[in-house]
């Protein structure tokens, strides 16, 4: 009878225990959960707003940009072409060295100059280049 009656306090001690344990899980349990739903409200609150117009105005921005950026490298291009055209003017009006050659021409022949109509032609001749 005593290993009974001994049985009994243990097995009444564990009930206690877990009834003890019961309570404070439960206890504990509220309160983390309600530090997480405040934690979980603050976050929320915190997080930008993602309304429809906002992303509406966003997709629209990037289009913009898209298109702008396509006008950009197509006036890129297109000053490309004119600087090469530009350049293929002068040196086809001005083979290499040939400008520094005009120049020194124009220079002497306006040094040599005897008349006012030579010094004329040769001044002229000096501002082409």
């Amino acid at each position: 009878m005593k290993q009974h009656k001994t049985t009994k306090t243990v097995f009444i001690a564990i009930i206690a225990s877990i009834q003890i344990l019961a309570t404070t899980a439960s206890a504990q349990q509220e309160r983390y959960g309600s530090m997480l739903n405040t934690l979980r409200e603050q976050i929320t609150a915190a997080l930008p707003k993602n309304t429809e117009q906002k992303k509406a105005a966003y997709l629209e921005a990037s289009k913009t940009e898209k298109e702008a950026q396509a006008v950009l490298a197509n006036v890129q291009k297109q000053l490309g072409r004119i600087a090469a055209a530009q350049k293929a003017m002068k040196d086809a009006q001005f083979p290499k060295g040939g400008a520094e050659r005009g120049i020194k021409a124009a220079e002497a022949a306006l040094k040599q100059a005897q008349t006012d109509d030579q010094r004329a032609a040769a001044q002229k001749e000096l501002e082409k280049h």
